[in-house]
């Protein structure tokens, strides 16, 4: 069975004012939970009873962190 997935444009300006140092939870480009810890967002995403299959999970860096990225060439 092949799912239909939708991607929407968000600022990742806005999230990291809004949310930086946290962990989230989206669907459709809207953040619907959101927690200072995985465990504490995973309380909030059951406590509103979302479906956790259709929501994209990860954390905000703060706004001044730097984030450095590795890959390999091969």
């Amino acid at each position: 069975m092949k799912r239909h997935i939708s991607v929407k444009v968000i600022s990742y300006a806005k999230l990291q004012r809004r949310y930086g140092g946290k962990f989230i939870a989206r669907e459709d480009g809207k953040v619907l939970a959101s927690g200072d810890t995985y465990p504490a967002l995973l309380k909030a995403i059951r406590k509103r009873r979302l479906d956790r299959q259709a929501l994209i999970v990860g954390y905000v860096p703060p706004k001044k962190a730097i984030c450095i990225y590795a890959g390999h060439a091969g």
